[in-house]
């Protein structure tokens, strides 16, 4: 189980997620133009696209860049 790509690539008002237990991948771009504060990442996914979360919260907390 995947969230595809460009999921939800736009979607200025999507604030805060819990991705369900289960999915494996984010694709590419997947929260691309977000401004997501908040995001709960389950261990089952091992595999994060790429600019899935860029420029956020999000993006630097699971991305190493905090």
């Amino acid at each position: 189980k995947y969230l595809g790509r460009n999921s939800f690539q736009g979607y200025r008002k999507l604030k805060s997620i819990t991705i369900p237990e289960g999915i494996t991948s984010i694709g590419d771009m997947a929260f691309y133009f977000c401004e997501m504060t908040s995001v709960s990442i389950p261990d089952s996914v091992t595999e994060i696209g790429m600019s899935a979360f860029p420029d956020t919260v999000v993006y630097n907390k699971y991305m190493g860049m905090n």
